[in-house]
């Protein structure tokens, strides 16, 4: 079984990574990925592009070789978090 860790740093190499290349490279269970990248969501380090495949990477193209339908996951630790108390 493939570990968060492991989802992370992958997620975190590419930069830029759709989930059928994810789980290809991985080579997990869709169900298992699926719950270990909303992890990842839910702790900053990972986003879920709302744009299609084409304009995911900013807007030119990083050759990621997805389908329309496929969605794509962005690393963004780099990014500060703000809380609000």
């Amino acid at each position: 079984m493939i570990s968060l860790i492991t989802v992370r740093n992958t997620v975190r190499d590419a930069k830029v990574i759709s989930f059928s290349q994810l789980r290809k490279h991985l080579k997990c269970e869709t169900r298992w990925l699926s719950a270990l990248l909303d992890e990842l969501i839910l702790r900053g380090k990972v986003e879920k592009c709302d744009s299609p495949p084409s304009l995911a990477c900013g807007k030119h193209c990083q050759n990621c070789q997805t389908q329309a339908t496929d969605t794509v996951y962005k690393w963004c630790e780099n990014k500060i978090a703000i809380s609000l108390c």
